[in-house]
């Protein structure tokens, strides 16, 4: 893949996973732990995608920061094809980039911990999903009426 493939691939990655993300705290009516009834706050606490729809606002499910962070796991999905350990390093980087925020949050008593867990589970299934659109071919093994499709040199 050209370098412009993989900067756009990388790109995507971070745009659609931190938007994606974006959309769901926009809508979400979980709160900030902070803000949530029982730890002192005033806001009833509702698990993700069981909220009444009287619900109001609560904006603190998933864990945005993180998303940011765990995004750059596209990095292990634009380099796994042609430098594995370079592919291993950038997604113990996103990762532990990730973990980081995630765990400075959760002290702040911004996040619980489990707003990271989903903000990593969609992050990687954003970027894996990605990786699997141009790279199709080789992850199900395709084959012609003739026989495997092999591969185009361009």
């Amino acid at each position: 893949m050209s370098a412009m493939r993989l900067e756009l691939a990388l790109m995507s990655c971070i745009v659609l996973t931190t938007g994606t993300v974006g959309l769901l705290k926009a809508s979400s009516p979980i709160p900030v732990p902070w803000r949530a009834l029982r730890y002192g706050g005033s806001t009833p606490h509702y698990l993700p995608f069981l909220a009444p729809d009287e619900a109001s606002f609560g904006g603190g499910w998933p864990c945005a920061h993180a998303s940011g962070a765990f995004a750059l796991m596209g990095l292990y999905f634009i380099s796994r094809d042609s430098k594995r350990s370079l592919a291993w390093l950038g997604f113990a980087g996103a990762c532990g980039l990730g973990v980081l925020y995630v765990a400075s949050q959760v002290m702040r008593g911004a996040h619980f911990p489990s707003h990271g867990v989903w903000s990593f589970l969609l992050a990687w299934t954003i970027c894996a999903g990605l990786y699997a659109i141009p790279f199709r071919s080789r992850l199900i093994g395709a084959t012609s009426a003739e026989g495997p499709l092999q591969e185009r040199r361009l």
